[in-house]
């Protein structure tokens, strides 16, 4: 048998045949991609490494989405293979690698295991058999990768593992790939998911502990962009490799949890710069970062979260630039920690913010395929947050300690306050009315004085001119002086009870014409001695209520420094116009006027000026004047140039009915008119001559003389020469005409 079989081989004939057919089976492999058992690569297994946890990292066949063949590196991205290695190269690509088991391992339990898969389905098969997917179920949306133990058959392992990606921004195997036990798999898988829990946990919950401190607590913002921090990465972590939501609530597409992820992402550097602003330490040599720069960073990664709105195909290509940015952000961020190196009050902040950028930046790195060391940012971002959060309770204990020491310290003052204030109260008591007896005291001496001296004046000025030895002359200053004095006395009496609570109006509607005209009769004999014209171009209709003694009283002042300061031969004069409601009452004269620089002075008390040879005034008579016609609801205003001066009184109109004057009697009206033509020819300082010519009244029986007699005796006895001509004058106009 073996000679014919030698034969056959040495045939010509037969030798072509079995060439030919070797060229065509060549030629049928070769319209394959190049892909076959001799270029996967072999991982061997030694003896030793079978009760430990073997790394699968290395090489790898790929077969990629564009059906080319790689010699690829894992864990890692297949962009990487690619001239855009920064941007999703959407597919699905098939890994294989073989793994030589010693002959001992055949019929022990192993398990594959990989933390994260760069795509929305994954399949891992061993020697043919499915030994891990992803999601719960067949044909899963979910992200959860899950792996099941399977028997080793045979020394040779064939390992394939197949991914679909249209959805994320990296693809492919890029997280490290473990085999080993089943046992020890699962135990790891155990410790990295408790591990995954524990960090997502704490950070949940210092974001919610800070949270209810600020809104509850303290309104501190550093409080609010902690909680955000801390929410963002409990998210981020949560939906990118823990998923206990899914294993508890059921599974999540990935397309959600892909937005939901990048929300989280997005809100991470914000919150962190925004936390940074309100807490790092702030001076003019170790400036941190610009409240500017927080607010660029905020609003460009809100953009970007309202960006994963877009299709998800769309918005991963994006994710490469957000690296990019966020990679140089964080650069940055260590160029000014580095300030903070002579600062020891910043050291917490200083070291945990500086471990939580370089964790972040190197996780940034491996997104963009620039580095393959794994995801360590969880480990930084965990430290960080637990020192700030002692760093927080520290402060808030501290803040504490000082408002609790603070509020002692206020209490204590406020009880010292308590007692020096009612000390302080009583002796305030005691001086006030030490101080309102003595202003009693000075105001009962005021008018004691006031009044004592009115009489003595009114009997100097009532003495026979045939009694007394003083020459005309001395007897004419003697005069002068006596009645400048009595015009004294009466404006301090009058101020005093106008700026009094006292003063107590007795308001009457009155025509302005007739009140004029009774101050006129007062005033005319000094005007006719000065050649001063008295004009009354008042409108007879125009009336107002006043009381008249006080109002008479006004009109008598202004027509005094009206004559007083008006040259010879001027002319005064008093008209009237309505305004509105209001009534104006304009005194003018032909005077020298009052100067400017005094002008907005004149109604001031104790006020008074000189013109020329004019004698100085008290400066109590305008203050007088302002206060009454205040007390009518009125205004009082004054207008002066150098060639005279308009006072104007505007009150308000009245239209109620005159009162009538009293119903006299005939015989009462005879008598009575005599005895005020005599009156009428005397001033009302002399008193003793005004007694004697009312002698005779105080007889009467009647009850109208009598009151006439009672009020005119007042106006003696207050010299108020405008209330005694007035009185005088009712009964010599005739009042029943």
């Amino acid at each position: 048998m073996g000679k014919g079989l030698l034969l056959s081989v040495a045939w010509p004939p037969l030798r072509g045949m079995v060439s030919v057919f070797v060229w065509v089976l060549l030629l049928w492999l070769a319209t394959f991609p190049a892909w076959g058992e001799a270029d996967v690569p072999v991982r061997k297994v030694q003896v030793s490494e079978l009760n430990q946890k073997l790394s699968l990292n290395g090489a790898w066949q790929l077969l990629g989405p564009e059906q080319q063949v790689w010699q690829t590196r894992v864990p890692g991205a297949w962009e990487q293979h690619y001239a855009s290695k920064r941007i999703p190269h959407f597919g699905s690509g098939s890994y294989r690698l073989k793994v030589q088991f010693p002959p001992a391992a055949v019929g022990q339990y192993f398990k594959i295991y990989t933390s994260l898969v760069g795509g929305e389905f994954f399949h891992c098969y061993a020697n043919e058999q499915l030994v891990g997917r992803n999601g719960f179920k067949e044909n899963s949306t979910s992200r959860v990768v899950q792996f099941f133990p399977f028997r080793l058959d045979q020394t040779a392992l064939l390992i394939r593992c197949e991914v679909r990606n249209t959805k994320l921004h990296t693809s492919g195997l890029i997280r490290s790939v473990s085999l080993g036990p089943a046992v020890m798999i699962d135990n790891l898988q155990f410790k990295e998911k408790m591990g995954f829990n524990f960090v997502v946990g704490v950070f949940l919950f210092l974001g919610l502990f800070h949270l209810l401190l600020y809104a509850g607590y303290r309104q501190d913002k550093a409080l609010l962009w902690f909680a955000f921090f801390c929410f963002s990465l409990g998210l981020f972590g949560e939906f990118y490799n823990a998923r206990s939501w899914e294993f508890l609530f059921g599974e999540i597409p990935v397309e959600i949890s892909a937005r939901i992820t990048r929300i989280a992402l997005y809100m991470i550097l914000p919150s962190f710069f925004g936390y940074a602003y309100y807490t790092a330490p702030k001076s003019e040599k170790t400036p941190y970062i610009s409240a500017y720069f927080v607010k660029l960073i905020t609003w460009f990664n809100l953009f970007c979260v309202v960006s994963v709105l877009l299709p998800i195909h769309l918005h991963s290509p994006f994710m490469a630039l957000w690296l990019l940015l966020m990679t140089g952000c964080v650069l940055y961020n260590i160029f000014l920690l580095v300030g903070f190196v002579r600062v020891p009050s910043a050291y917490p902040f200083l070291f945990s913010s500086l471990i939580f950028s370089f964790s972040l930046l190197n996780d940034f790195l491996n997104g963009l395929g620039i580095l393959y060391n794994g995801n360590v940012s969880r480990y930084g971002l965990l430290l960080f947050c637990l020192v700030q959060a002692i760093f927080l309770s520290w402060r808030m204990q501290h803040n504490y300690q000082q408002a609790l020491s603070l509020q002692n310290e206020l209490t204590e003052v406020n009880e010292n306050l308590d007692s020096l204030v009612s000390e302080r109260t009583q002796e305030i008591q005691a001086k006030n009315e030490e101080l309102h007896k003595l202003v009693r005291f000075k105001d009962e001496m005021t008018q004691m004085m006031v009044h004592d001296l009115k009489t003595p004046l009114s009997t100097l000025l009532n003495l026979p001119s045939q009694q007394t030895i003083l020459s005309p002359e001395a007897r004419n200053s003697f005069e002068v002086a006596s009645k400048r004095m009595l015009t004294l006395i009466e404006n301090m009496l009058n101020l005093k009870q106008a700026e009094s609570s006292e003063l107590n109006l007795q308001l009457k509607p009155q025509r302005l014409y007739t009140l004029t005209k009774q101050v006129f009769l007062t005033v005319t004999p000094w005007a006719t001695s000065k050649k001063i014209t008295l004009l009354n171009q008042v409108n007879p209709q125009h009336q107002v209520r006043v009381d008249v003694l006080l109002f008479e009283r006004v009109v008598l002042n202004l027509l005094d420094n009206a004559i007083k300061h008006t040259p010879i031969g001027g002319e005064v004069t008093i008209s009237s116009e309505m305004d509105g409601p209001l009534i104006c009452y304009r005194i003018a004269d032909t005077g020298v006027g009052i100067p400017t620089d005094l002008l907005s002075k004149v109604f001031d008390k104790n006020q008074s000026f000189t013109q020329g040879q004019t004698p100085r005034s008290s400066g109590l008579g305008l203050h007088f004047c302002r206060q009454i016609i205040a007390a009518h609801q009125g205004q009082i205003a004054i207008e002066s140039s150098p060639t005279g001066t308009q006072v104007m009184l505007s009150l308000p109109a009245c239209r109620e009915p005159l009162p009538t004057n009293p119903v006299w009697l005939p015989q009462q009206l005879q008598v009575v008119r005599v005895i005020a033509q005599q009156l009428s020819e005397l001033e009302v300082f002399e008193v003793s001559k005004i007694h004697a010519a009312l002698h005779e009244l105080k007889t009467s029986s009647d009850q109208g003389v009598l009151d006439w007699l009672s009020a005119l005796e007042g106006a003696v006895r207050e010299v108020n020469a405008a209330a005694f001509g007035w009185l005088i004058a009712q009964v010599i106009a005739d009042p029943q005409a």
